[in-house]
């Protein structure tokens, strides 16, 4: 009963943050192409039993948030489709308290609730499977060896993600005098990967990032640089804890 009450004030928390974050998204990224709301393909779940509930998977019936501990299962971003082997995959949220002394979550997504993420797979031989590291998933998935690729490892193992075709509102501060759309090049130790960022957490204003990675043979992805773009100052008085 303990459990039920716990997971039941977990989900209420987990549903005010995403309730809140939906409100932070600037409306103009609904017009925009914006790879945060290109999905993948998550069929195979749903044949497996899961069933679509919005921007969710519920996936009751087959137990897997029982048997990953997860918080919510939702669609990944459309970019991990690029992904060799290309197996079905699906995002798992999870609260993990013991961060400090594991390494398992791939990135943070909450602020003060230690919300972090990781990746549940469909194998050849039709078990799911867990992906709780970066190390897990470079495993599985490395040697990177296409562009595309690249983009994928990028975008799974950071917060950042691909946009295109940027519009920015005229009322908003802007700090660059060009935005250039996401794009992987191929430098000397792998791949350049130019994706971009959104500070949630604290207090306003809330910039929004272009962040370039490095993306090597092996998986290994390093942030390079970062720069601010803009902001919107509607935003400069809200708090996200």
């Amino acid at each position: 009963m303990h459990s039920q009450k716990t997971r039941f004030f977990m989900g209420l928390i987990l549903g005010v943050i995403l309730v809140s974050l939906s409100v932070l998204i600037p409306q103009f990224e609904s017009v925009a192409k914006n790879d945060r709301s290109a999905t993948g393909d998550v069929s195979a779940f749903i044949k497996a039993g899961c069933v679509q509930e919005g921007e969710s998977l519920n996936c009751s019936k087959i137990n897997l948030e029982e048997k990953f501990s997860c918080e919510k299962i939702i669609p990944p971003s459309d970019a991990l489709s690029r992904l060799s082997p290309a197996l079905p995959i699906a995002e798992c949220t999870f609260i993990n308290r013991n961060a400090s002394t594991t390494t398992e979550g791939i990135s943070r997504k909450g602020c003060r609730l230690p919300l972090y993420n990781k990746y549940i797979v469909l194998t050849a031989d039709s078990q799911f499977k867990e992906i709780g590291t970066k190390e897990a998933f470079q495993k599985l998935f490395a040697p990177v060896e296409k562009p595309e690729e690249a983009l994928s490892f990028a975008v799974a193992l950071t917060q950042s993600y691909p946009r295109y075709k940027i519009t920015v509102p005229k009322e908003f501060r802007v700090f660059v005098p060009k935005i250039k759309d996401t794009f992987v090049k191929k430098i000397a130790n792998g791949y350049q990967v130019h994706l971009f960022d959104y500070q949630v957490c604290g207090c306003g204003p809330h910039p929004h990032y272009t962040v370039d990675y490095t993306v090597t043979k092996t998986g290994e992805v390093t942030e390079t640089s970062r720069e601010k773009i803009y902001e919107d100052p509607k935003q400069d008085g809200l708090c996200v804890d």
